[in-house]
């Protein structure tokens, strides 16, 4: 059985010879390569995940693997997928894969493209590349997701789209510290208002934790590590606030100067019996004010409190 990686080379080499150019005359009378022609000249593979640095500019990582003996500049990359609209382009030029290399190149997500879900979701890598002998050319690469991982963000995009169409989820843009005996914790309102559309029956079922802070019991500050429990019925018009008890999860330095995910609140919800999970991101005036706050209170917790 030949290996995946002599597989990738001839299916390369058979597409390259298919798709080969001499190219129209320049004014000059020399001819521009269009398509690399030689075999195995290009092997590259590509990837697409997410990691949590990505999640906040909502962009992805399309990774091109270079199994090829030459180096490839990439002059051009640009993602397209059925589950998101458009091109979604690399904003740089001119990066280089080495042979033997791997690149992660970032891309903005387009908008969703959402149906009934029965469909697998595919991606392609559009690559226009160059070789070290001037060889150009362009490569569609299936951008595999492995571990089903952009499959996932895109049905809960989907789902937050509905959510979005029947309420609005918000947190209040003055979170508070609150004294109880000698500790002093957060609290941080969340502002859920129908937008008075078709009737739809949404439910809140439970707001988790984040990196930075975990729930707390308001009546004696006693952490709720699993998160909090809700059971609030939506209204179609009107608004409805559920007030969370917070305190530190972690109180070393680092914790905020790295924090990327820990004001960004991953709200349970059931939406006409279908079941997903909303993020509701803290703008930035809020996450200001929910670092003092941190700060603040994990100078009160006592060492054997003290996350």
């Amino acid at each position: 059985m030949r290996s995946a990686r002599s597989g990738r080379v001839a299916l390369a080499a058979l597409l390259l010879a298919a798709c080969s150019t001499t190219g129209d005359a320049a004014p000059d009378g020399s001819t521009a390569t269009d398509v690399a022609t030689s075999p195995g000249a290009l092997a590259l593979t590509a990837r697409v995940y997410q990691s949590r640095m990505d999640v906040d500019d909502r962009q992805v990582q399309v990774r091109l693997v270079n199994d090829g003996p030459d180096d490839v500049t990439v002059e051009r990359l640009a993602l397209t997928s059925t589950g998101f609209a458009g091109e979604m382009v690399y904003r740089k030029s001119g990066s280089v894969v080495g042979a033997g290399r791997t690149v992660d190149m970032p891309v903005v997500l387009g908008e969703p493209v959402c149906d009934d879900g029965s469909a697998a979701i595919t991606h392609t890598a559009l690559v226009d590349y160059r070789l070290p002998d001037g060889t150009t050319g362009r490569a569609e690469l299936p951008a595999t997701d492995e571990h089903g991982q952009i499959a996932h963000l895109h049905e809960g995009e989907c789902f937050a789209q509905d959510v979005a169409a029947v309420a609005t989820l918000e947190v209040d843009d003055a979170p508070r510290a609150v004294q109880v005996g000698e500790l002093v914790a957060i609290e941080l309102d969340l502002v859920v208002a129908g937008t008075g559309g078709a009737d739809h029956d949404l439910r809140l079922r439970h707001v988790a934790g984040t990196t930075l802070l975990t729930h707390a019991d308001p009546g004696d500050l006693e952490p709720i590590p699993p998160g909090r429990e809700l059971d609030v019925e939506v209204p179609r018009t009107g608004s409805t606030t559920v007030t969370l008890t917070l305190l530190p999860s972690r109180c070393d330095a680092h914790a905020i100067a790295d924090d990327k995910q820990g004001t960004r609140f991953r709200v349970s919800a059931e939406l006409d019996g279908r079941q997903g999970v909303v993020a509701v991101a803290s703008p930035p005036a809020v996450q200001t004010a929910l670092y003092d706050l941190v700060r603040a209170s994990c100078a009160t917790l006592p060492n054997d409190f003290r996350p």
